[in-house]
């Protein structure tokens, strides 16, 4: 799964939004010209996705600071996304014998807010799930990938208070919209407050995943030095707080233990090895030891180990080891660390990127003299505070500088990205 495309409009700083995205992606800019907002439009998503609507907007600071201030309620809230390459199943028809494969969905949302309030309607709201049907063989429990059946649509959308659901099957499938639409699908109100997210069967007969596998990482060092209980999650939190967890479960699996240490040796040579350590009060830490030492079998507690170390440890678990993530957006992945390391970690995103997508937003000009400048979003503000995105690749005086040997690194330095 991948985002290809957002745009969006009356959100934050930005004005209106239209760019599409690849499978890694930098997100440049000066301080204050809407990186981080760009960010909250994807976080926006993912707390709509886990806890409604009303949430994510409130989670953004209510309607006051959700919209553009400046714009306020003269322009409605318009947001869309188009996702590819999803690939859930499910199975219709009789006994389950043919097989649906969502291939992409497209999603829109707008949002109106009545003047001089603090208050928000859905106007409209619409999925579109893409999909390839399947012969399914039940008896060999696989799919004939000679029967290819064609390919058609899944669309919901809002009618008034009620859904609205239409399915474009190809002809002869055997498949009608009561195959797919629960029976009591019509029968149902949708407030004006409301969402299609909190009628997870609206994705059926998928799975309700849309955007949960992606995780917007903002590592905090000073979380992964203290001691925790054995007890967490066994997926990395967002801020990298359950570190020592993680780190626990890959060393016992050899493989794993294996090349998650040649990973980590790879940026930091002088990283020897790692385990995680029990302390009397049922908590534990991790700790590691340097090959500086080489006639000392003396471990260092995570307690003292540089933000830098632990911030190298924390994004190549999120690049490499967390198979949940199809999308992952790191937030200055280059913090705490000296410029001769980021080429390696550069090296590192481009490898991940070629499982899943990356967004990272940074200030270093360092990382821009390793990337493409296909690469490159660019993030900038005008007179009147409102944000755009640009891409630089399609900026002439951005070519003709780089024709003159002036580097991408020292345009940005220079302030002549625009």
């Amino acid at each position: 799964m991948a985002i290809k495309n957002i745009y969006f409009e009356n959100f934050k700083c930005f004005e209106k939004v239209d760019v599409e995205l690849g499978k890694f992606n930098i997100i440049i800019g000066p301080n204050a010209s809407g990186k981080s907002s760009f960010i909250q439009i994807l976080k926006f998503l993912k707390d709509f996705n886990d806890y409604g609507l009303d949430n994510a907007i409130s989670l953004q600071g209510s309607v006051e600071f959700f919209r553009n201030i400046n714009i306020g309620a003269k322009k409605n809230f318009v947001f869309k996304i188009i996702i590819e390459g999803s690939g859930a199943l499910g199975g219709v028809g009789k006994d389950d014998s043919i097989l649906i494969e969502r291939k992409g969905i497209e999603y829109e949302l707008e949002i109106n807010f009545p003047s001089n309030t603090k208050k928000y309607e859905v106007m409209h709201e619409q999925v579109i799930q893409n999909v390839v049907f399947h012969k399914f063989n039940k008896a060999a429990r696989k799919i004939e990938s000679s029967k290819i059946l064609g390919s058609g649509k899944i669309v919901c959308k809002r009618d008034g208070a009620k859904f609205k659901r239409d399915c474009d099957f190809p002809e002869g499938i055997g498949i009608s919209n009561d195959d797919i639409n629960p029976p009591f699908f019509h029968k149902l109100n949708v407030r004006s407050n409301e969402s299609f997210f909190s009628f997870p069967f609206i994705m059926y007969p998928f799975p309700f995943d849309l955007f949960d596998d992606f995780k917007i990482y903002d590592f905090d060092p000073r979380l992964s030095k203290k001691a925790i209980p054995f007890t967490g999650r066994n997926d990395l939190l967002e801020d990298g707080g359950n570190l020592t967890i993680i780190l626990n479960n890959l060393l016992k699996n050899r493989e794993k233990k294996k090349r998650l240490l040649n990973l980590i040796r790879d940026v930091l040579p002088f990283f020897n090895d790692t385990k995680t350590e029990k302390l009397t009060d049922k908590s534990f830490i991790f700790t590691l030891r340097e090959g500086y030492y080489k006639k000392s079998n003396k471990y260092l507690p995570s307690s003292f180990l540089s933000d830098g170390t632990i911030n190298v440890i924390a994004l190549i678990i999120s690049l490499f080891f967390q198979r949940n993530d199809i999308i992952a957006i790191i937030e200055e992945p280059e913090r705490n660390l000296h410029p001769s390391l980021i080429s390696k970690i550069v090296s590192l995103m481009k490898e991940a990127s070629k499982r899943k997508q990356i967004i990272i937003t940074t200030h270093n000009p360092e990382i821009l003299r390793h990337c493409e400048l296909s690469d490159m979003l660019f993030v900038k503000r005008d007179k009147n505070g409102l944000a755009s995105i640009i891409k630089p690749s399609e900026r002439e005086h951005i070519k003709e500088f780089l024709k003159n040997d002036v580097g991408i690194d020292e345009l940005f330095i220079q302030n002549l990205i625009h």
